[in-house]
């Protein structure tokens, strides 16, 4: 599916980019615009497919410390310490605290 929607959105800007040759030659700035948005395009394909390589080897990987999809192991108490120390007034409280002279 990603692969079919990639080539879309290339087909379809390279569409544009020959209907607009014109304007895209003669105007000022286009062609760096163009230039620029090309090569946002194309980071963002190397993204994507990085992205894929990834999303494979951790899939592939199967050593996970969880007995389920629901029911982490026990082992693993400190995730659960450290996602309640993300909190916007854990975090606040702990910022003040490192902070001479204020109250935290």
């Amino acid at each position: 599916m990603n692969a079919a929607a990639i080539g879309a959105h290339v087909i379809g800007s390279t569409g544009l980019l020959i209907a607009n040759r014109d304007r895209v030659t003669g105007q000022s700035g286009m062609a760096g615009a163009s230039l620029l948005k090309t090569g946002l395009m194309a980071a963002a394909l190397g993204v994507t497919a990085y992205s894929r390589v990834l999303g494979k080897r951790v899939s592939e990987d199967t050593a996970v410390p969880a007995a389920s999809g629901t029911e982490p192991v026990a082992a693993i108490v400190v995730d659960a310490k450290l996602g309640e120390q993300q909190r916007p007034a854990n975090v606040l409280g702990g910022i003040a605290a490192r902070i001479r002279g204020l109250p935290g």
